[in-house]
């Protein structure tokens, strides 16, 4: 991604152009009874210009394109991205069986073991969530 395409608002958001140039980036939740939670943020999109941003909102950095991504598994079928007129195929993304989200964890683990994604864990003091409770990060 060249410097001069990086929207400042995805700076802000902590995207994963903020943290030395690495193409993705995990923040580990620890909560107090060893519960984690995993925010995604960056390139971990069939499209190497999707940028996802606490593991949900996919916004394109494609200079030409969209702010928020139009195309992306979120509003449905999986081949959706591959429609879009600035699609561009992620190097990184690990196809294969599953959905989105075994095929995002896929990637992000293809990433860490190429040295590829920053993690950062951050320790909360308090109850997890319910639907977090006993969970523990794949990622670290």
């Amino acid at each position: 991604m060249k410097p001069e395409n990086i929207d400042i608002a995805r700076v802000a958001m902590d995207a994963y152009q903020s943290y030395d140039d690495k193409p993705a980036r995990i923040e580990v939740l620890r909560y107090n009874d060893g519960s984690e939670m995993d925010l995604f943020y960056g390139q971990i999109n069939p499209c190497e210009y999707g940028d996802q941003c606490e593991g949900h909102a996919c916004y394109c950095n494609n200079p030409d394109a969209y702010r928020k991504c139009h195309c992306s598994w979120f509003y449905g079928e999986k081949d959706l991205d591959r429609e879009c007129r600035f699609y561009s195929p992620n190097p990184y993304w690990q196809d294969g069986s599953g959905d989105f989200y075994e095929q995002r964890n896929k990637t992000v683990l293809h990433m860490k073991a190429l040295g590829l994604v920053k993690i950062d864990i951050i320790e909360i003091d308090n109850e997890p969530p319910e639907w977090y409770k006993g969970k523990k990060s794949k990622f670290i």
